[in-house]
């Protein structure tokens, strides 16, 4: 017991040690049960029997800590200090990713399939680019699970009043709607909202790739400052590359998995491609131009 009690803490102190070593898999909870011996053997023979992947674990795994350091400075990494039981832990690289966005893009309106840890982050965001720039702003986010809504809900409640107001939450049913009848919307639940930033992070339910209108509805839609951005879902991605039609620039990101679609009709890209920190800003990042030729 008094083992485990000190292999616990060492790996709830959230530094370098506890980012490249620690997972929530259940053989890593059963070596720091009896021993951080057990963890560490077999960490290094994964290392020996698998360098490659175990390479680029690690790098995503330092990113995610040096992620974590950079947003706590910030004053962000504590709005998710409270993880609720059974919920997955914050993937720090992919939060300060959305951070940056939204700090150097300025949009007025977000929206988001897939709440979660993001939210928080992106509503805080918003809030801050309103009082430098006093716009009026919106951030939509649709949630699938009842249960994730409610961890969301709580991530906001720990925020003050002023940078949830402008934050709604929509509850969306699985099956609730038909994605060949959005011709004038990018979902039923806000037809009026055209978002400058479109976060997929859930994939609309059983048999669908992607959980907005058709993709041909979006682009008519888009404004000119336009930008998707998908968290994994390898199907998104290639279903957007098949259908989009105008100009883009797309960044995928090779070690924590998220890829942008930028629009850029109207202009050059705004901001650097990569995330501004050690973990993924310029290892594995692969830049490509859609329809530019």
């Amino acid at each position: 017991m008094r083992a485990r009690s000190l292999n616990k803490k060492l790996f709830s102190s959230n530094g370098l040690f506890s980012a490249l070593f620690f997972s929530n898999r259940p053989n890593t909870m059963d070596d720091l049960d009896r021993f951080i011996g057990f963890l560490l053997f077999r960490k290094f023979w994964t290392f020996v029997s698998k360098p490659k992947k175990s390479f680029y674990v690690a790098w995503r795994r330092i990113g995610d800590f040096t992620a974590y350091r950079r947003l706590r400075r910030l004053g962000y990494a504590e709005i998710l200090a409270q993880q609720p039981l059974g919920t997955l832990p914050p993937e720090w690289a992919d939060l300060l990713h959305l951070y940056e966005l939204v700090r150097v893009r300025q949009p007025n309106v977000v929206v988001e399939f897939g709440s979660g840890c993001s939210t928080p982050i992106i509503a805080k965001r918003m809030a801050a680019n309103q009082a430098d720039a006093d716009n009026p702003i919106a951030f939509h986010s649709m949630e699938q699970s009842e249960q994730w809504l409610d961890v969301t809900g709580s991530y906001l409640a720990a925020l003050a009043q002023a940078d949830v107001a402008h934050c709604h939450l929509h509850h969306v049913d699985c099956a609730a709607y038909d994605l060949e009848h959005l011709t004038d919307c990018f979902h039923p639940l806000i037809p009026d909202v055209v978002p400058n930033i479109l976060y997929i992070d859930d994939n609309g339910g059983e048999g669908r790739f992607f959980p907005a209108a058709n993709v041909d509805v979006i682009e008519a839609l888009a404004p000119s400052d336009f930008m998707i951005v998908v968290d994994g879902r390898a199907k998104a991605v290639a279903l957007l590359k098949a259908s989009l039609k105008r100009k883009y620039r797309v960044v995928q990101n090779m070690i924590h998995f998220y890829t942008t679609f930028e629009l850029i009709d109207d202009g050059p890209p705004r901001g650097p491609a990569g995330t501004p920190n050690f973990g993924g800003g310029r290892l594995k990042t692969e830049i490509s131009y859609l329809n530019c030729a």
